[in-house]
């Protein structure tokens, strides 16, 4: 997948999504990353769709982070450097 094909905001949540994946010590960027990215996107469109059909946003984040939270972190060593897409996100990008 190409991200510079994506639009400018969807580039932005992907950026977005790798810092996320940085700040749980995550060596792989899955969906979560990406939701969780969509969902923190001030001005971003996903906010007001999920809220329009009824989803809580605030719940929504809070689970997102209780669920990364519990995911396996790598610490020191070589390659945390280096965020891999999974191939479940490349795959929903993809689609």
């Amino acid at each position: 997948m190409r991200l510079d094909k994506l639009t400018l905001k969807a580039q932005e949540a992907m950026q977005e999504a790798k810092n996320i994946a940085d700040r749980y010590n995550h060596q792989q960027m899955d969906v979560e990353h990406l939701l969780l990215a969509l969902v923190e996107q001030s001005e971003g469109i996903i906010v007001p769709i999920l809220q329009r059909i009824g989803v809580d946003t605030d719940q929504l984040k809070t689970r997102l982070n209780a669920h990364l939270g519990s995911l396996p972190q790598v610490y020191g060593g070589g390659g945390i450097d280096q965020i891999y897409i999974t191939p479940r996100l490349n795959k929903t990008l993809e689609n």
